[in-house]
């Protein structure tokens, strides 16, 4: 559970002071979580097929499809896994039918 701040008896300025330390720490982690990202590396379309267990066919059916972003290097296709995993979109299965 989070630790909660009371508000009781606090200037405005406290306060402004109290929600900038909060932005701050919320960026720091923020940059912290994006350099480990590995935001440079580049996957091939085998290991964007081992990512999800899929066949390189299907990969390259996302790749036509537009679900999927391809880099290419001379002749040779590249997924960046930021993209990949960007890809992904959650849904939420309704239980009451």
């Amino acid at each position: 559970m989070e630790a909660s701040t009371l508000l009781h008896n606090i200037s405005p300025d406290e306060f402004l002071l109290k929600v900038k330390d909060i932005i701050a720490e919320t960026l720091k982690t923020i940059s912290i979580n994006a350099k480990n990202d590995n935001s440079d590396e580049l996957w091939t379309v085998e290991e964007t097929a081992q990512y999800f267990k899929k066949s390189k066919d299907t990969i390259e059916n996302w790749t036509n499809k537009g679900y999927l972003i391809k880099h290419l290097i001379g002749n040779s296709v590249y997924y960046k896994p930021s993209e990949v995993k960007n890809a992904l979109i959650p849904q939420r299965v309704n239980k009451h039918h």
